[in-house]
This record gives structure tokens, sequence and C-alpha cells, in this order.
């Protein structure tokens, strides 16, 4: 059956197009068009609780809005570091113990801990600046190999990052080289050297500046090395040489047993006239000298200044040695030889020059004993030469300018061939006072006088 009004084709029988929806076998009718009253709906107003209810709404919006943002900025990573980095530059330790974290279980966060990293900051801006630099940068901020660094730890306000400002404790190892050194650190001591290759660990410490000082009483003087050490945080470990230094010396000097001063402080002894000494702190101005105290009086060399490197020093006192003493002896009985030889002819210069090796000159009882020998024997007529050998044995220093020496003369008298006498051979020991006396040309320049005699 076809549909009169949409021409679909539905099945026999069937009473509404399947289609359309028209009721099939009847007609279609004539539409009329009817125009309907459109009734308009009056809105209703708000009330004044809609209202409240819309404004508190959006305040709340905006206040979240608000302080979300606010929160944002505020927990920024630059902004936690701004307020980290504005509490550093107090230069509080107090304060700045309450903000670090470590995670070194050994290092208590306290206010004596961190008094050097206190310190350093207040002396040295540049280093915060460089500090807060590093914090705000992405890519180094977490770099726990700093010594200051930092930590993501949890979220503030659910859901920003929370950052935790870490740092990094300092471990050290001191060396010295001297036994008995003692060590300070900050001025306390940590330490005293038990042998000559030592090692003092210390540690934790906070980074920081620190005085480190290695110290020995060396010679009665203070044998120091002193060092100024910033510690970072951003090694595992550091070391610091404390190792002493100081100037090492020879001395030799022909006062064999003289002592040796630093600045009028002894520093050691001479052993048969020679001592090595070292190290010694060397300073302007300094100077050595050797002296040795007797009875009446102490014999002192001239000074000499330290010479700021390794040196050798000999000092000399124009003793009487053996030599010496030796060559003395000799030349008073050749005087007195020459005297009994030649008599007259020539004596008024051998008897000026024995007189000047006397104590008094020619009223020594020494000069008119053998000058009255040497007349006798050239008197002698039955004597053709008398010869004399003076062979010293020992020297003592009794005093500072005084000298004991024991010698024996052997004298040899020879005879005439007519006189029928046989030559004699006499050995005679004596013993000898010798004073060295100034002879006022020259600084420690002295001549030997022969104050004494006496048989032994």
């Amino acid at each position: 059956m076809i549909c009169e009004k949409c021409s679909c084709v539905n099945e026999d029988g069937a009473k509404f197009c399947e289609k359309c929806g028209h009721l099939l076998g009847t007609e279609p009718s004539i539409e009329k068009k009817v125009d309907l009253p459109i009734t308009k709906k009056k809105l209703e107003p708000f009330t004044k609780v809609q209202k409240f209810g819309i404004v508190f709404a959006i305040v709340i919006v905006l206040i979240l809005a608000g302080g979300f943002s606010f929160a944002k900025n505020y927990y920024s990573k630059e902004n936690q570091v701004d307020r980290y980095i504005e509490l550093i530059n107090t230069g509080d330790a107090s304060k700045i113990a309450k903000v670090l974290s470590t995670e070194d279980l050994n290092f208590e966060l306290k206010k004596e801990n961190l008094q050097p990293f206190a310190d350093y900051i207040k002396e040295d801006k540049e280093y915060v600046h460089l500090l807060s630099n590093r914090m705000k940068d992405e890519s180094e901020s977490e770099n726990d190999s700093y010594g200051i660094y930092l930590k993501q730890d949890g979220k503030d306000s659910l859901f920003f990052d929370h950052y935790e400002m870490m740092i990094n404790p300092v471990y050290a190892e001191l060396t010295t080289n001297m036994e008995e050194a003692v060590i300070t650190l900050n001025g306390k001591e940590i330490g005293t050297a038990d042998r000559s290759e030592y090692t003092q660990k210390v540690g934790p410490l906070s980074p920081g500046s620190y005085t480190l000082v290695s110290s020995i009483e060396q010679y009665g003087s203070p044998l120091i090395n002193e060092q100024e050490v910033f510690f970072s945080g951003e090694d595992d470990m550091n070391y610091v040489d404390l190792s002493l230094s100081g100037v090492y010396i020879d001395v030799a000097s022909d006062l064999t047993d003289g002592k040796v001063y630093l600045d009028d402080k002894e520093i050691g002894q001479l052993k048969e006239g020679e001592g090595s000494f070292g190290p010694i702190s060397w300073k302007e101005d300094s100077y050595l000298s050797v002296k040795k105290e007797f009875t009446n009086e102490t014999l002192e060399s001239s000074q000499v200044y330290l010479e700021d490197y390794d040196e050798s020093y000999y000092f000399t006192f124009d003793l009487m040695d053996e030599y010496a003493a030796q060559d003395f002896m000799y030349n008073i009985y050749q005087l007195t030889e020459n005297i009994s030889y030649y008599g007259d002819e020539y004596s008024d210069d051998y008897e000026y020059d024995l007189g000047e090796m006397m104590v008094d000159g020619e009223e020594n009882e020494i000069y008119q004993t053998l000058y009255s020998n040497a007349k006798k024997s050239y008197d002698d007529e039955t004597i053709s030469s008398v010869t004399y050998n003076a062979e010293v044995k020992d020297v003592q220093q009794i005093d500072a300018y005084k000298y004991e020496i024991s010698y024996d003369v052997t004298v040899d008298t020879s005879y005439s061939y007519d006189s029928n006498i046989e030559d004699l051979e006499q050995v005679i020991s004596f013993k000898a006072k010798v004073i060295l006396e100034e002879s006022g040309e020259m600084e420690y320049d002295y001549y030997p006088l022969l104050e004494s005699l006496e048989v032994q």
C-alpha cells in the first residue's frame, strides 16, 4: 500500500505509514495553520542568599587562584634559596644551625661546630654570591659533591617541592715531621707528635676557614708552621702539610768545648771544636756566638748574623793551642840561646825581645834567671855552646786568657876540647803560666806573655 502523503510503499493491510506515520487509506487533509499565542515566562530575580553565594564562590575561586600563585612563587626553588642565603648572610651560627641538614651522623649541627663556616661567610661575601648562583642552577644545585647543596625532600602545601639545604662536613689529615711538635686548630691543641713522621686526623668539621699550627720549642726559640686553610667540603679528605723547617748550621771553633748561642740563648756545646744544629727558626737580625765561662770572666766570640739558608760558621779566638805554645816556648829559648852564644854583640836586641815576651818585661824573675844563665854560659870560656830544645807536652786553659803549659827542655852544653869536660845533656820539666794580652791593633788579636815558671 502506497502512502498518500510520502509515497512510501507499505505492506498490505498496514494502517500507518512506516515512514511518516500517516494514516493509510485516507485522503490527505489540508493543514490549516493556526497561530498559537506565545506565553513568555517572567524570570525571578536572585535572592540575597543566592547573590552572596555567587559572590562568595567567586571570591573563594579568586583567593584559591591567588593563593596558589603566591605559594607557587613563595615555594619556588629560587625563592627558597634566597631565604636560605638571607639567613646565611647574617653570619649567625645559631640561626644557620637551625636550617642546615646533614647526612653525616657524626656531625652535630650546633653553633660551636658551625662558627668557622659563619666566620668565613662574614669575611668572604663573594663565596656567598657563588653559593647562591650554584644553588639556583638546576644542573648544580643538588650536586652533593659540594660542601653546601640542596636536596629535594617532600612537599610544601601538598603541591610544591621542598628543598633542604645540606652541608658536607670536612675531614682532614695533618702531618708534621718532628717528634713532640704540638698541633693546634683555631688555637685549640688537638695533638702532639709522638714520632718524626706524624699524622693527626681531624673531623668532622664544617666547611670554613681554619688556622692550623705545628710548633715546637727548638734551641730556645719556637719553630712554627702556621697556615690559614679554607676547607670547602668538596673533598673526601683534605691534606695539610705542617712540616717544620728551618736552617741547619755547622759551627766550628778553636774554643773546642765552647757553647753555641743564638741571640744569647744557648743552643748547644761544641765537641772537639765542632757541632751541628738545626732546624733553627730563622728571623731577621738573629746572630750566633760562641762563649765559655771561666772562674774570673767569660770568653766570648764576635757575633755573626744567622743567614736564612744552611751555612757553616767558624769562630776563632786566636787561642793558644799546642802549636802556638810550641812556637812561643821555642822563641823564648832561642833568644836565650842567642844571648849565650853572641854575648854583648847583639845583647840589646835579644834582651829587648826576650823582655817583650814576659809579664812585666825585664823585671820578670824568669827573664832575669834566663838572661843571667845565658850570660854565664857566654862568659864561661870552657863552654863552646849551649842549645835549648823545648817540647810542649800539654796545654790547659785555666781562665779566659790564661794557660798552663807543661813542657820539657833539653839543654845541651858543649865544652871546648881543651877543657877536658864532657858535654852535658839535661832534660828539665817545667810548667809555665802564660797569659794572652790584647794587642790593641785588631779585635780578638792577642799575644802571649810568660807570667811564671816552675820546675816539675
